[in-house]
């Protein structure tokens, strides 16, 4: 008897005022991109590098509203710092295969433009795991955006 195994991604992106108050600007799936799709064997063969190397470890935000191609290698237009991400959790609300990501721009980041797009990228090499395109959203300093980033292994 076989298994396949899915790999679904999906991100929430929340604006949060100076106040508190939370207001959903994105809330969908997102494409997972071949050289993502690639480093998953190398993570567990853990035949190159280091395994630390395939490890998502950040956000990278952009101003593209181009669709998600599963062979695209980064965002266009780069608004503010790559992100790492400040909370990571394993098997989230007891599902097994669950990992959340999450992490945000603060109130001093990326203000004055408009991003449209967000992808994931691995720790050494930079390369993209997972990129969506998630509408407009004009950053300023009145918000702080929060992704929470969910990556789902599932049997099919």
């Amino acid at each position: 008897m076989s298994t396949a195994i899915k790999v679904e991604g999906g991100i929430k992106v929340t604006a949060i005022d100076a106040f508190g108050g939370e207001r959903v600007v994105y809330d969908g799936h997102n494409l997972i991109m071949d050289a993502g799709l690639s480093a998953l064997p190398i993570l567990l063969a853990q035949t190159v590098g280091v395994p630390a190397d395939y490890a998502i470890a950040t956000l990278r935000a952009g101003d593209s509203a181009t669709a998600p191609s599963n062979t695209d290698t980064n965002v266009t237009n780069q608004i503010g710092p790559d992100k790492a991400f400040t909370l990571v959790t394993l098997d989230s609300g007891g599902t097994p295969g669950l990992v959340d990501f999450e992490t945000s721009l603060a109130t001093t980041e990326g203000n004055g433009f408009t991003i449209r797009e967000v992808g994931l990228f691995l720790a050494a090499s930079s390369t993209m795991f997972s990129r969506q395109v998630i509408g407009a959203v004009a950053k300023t300093n009145a918000i702080t955006l929060k992704f929470n980033w969910r990556i789902q292994f599932s049997r099919v």
